[in-house]
């Protein structure tokens, strides 16, 4: 798999904006991975989640809240042949 990355904040924004939706890890109750798909808005650099101000999502994240936020564009398959 290769990896691409992307540091250019025009770019970035961009590819931001094209996502319906993003994935967001946080670490549940038992200290595992939790991924979860969420609405998101995007306004003057800040992500906002959409999110009911309380529920174990919310409690979850006061416990531990180192994220990660994921957005993913072009979902389609590439085959490469060039070994």
């Amino acid at each position: 798999m290769k990896t691409i990355t992307i540091t250019d904040p025009t770019q970035i924004e961009d590819i931001i904006r094209k996502c319906p939706y993003c994935t967001v890890g946080i670490t549940d109750f038992e200290g595992n991975p939790y991924v979860i798909p969420m609405n998101f808005a995007w306004k003057d650099g800040t992500i906002y989640l959409h999110s009911g101000p309380e529920g174990n999502k919310v409690e979850m994240v006061k416990r531990h809240p180192q994220v990660c936020i994921n957005f993913c564009e072009g979902h389609e398959l590439v085959i490469c042949t060039d070994r």
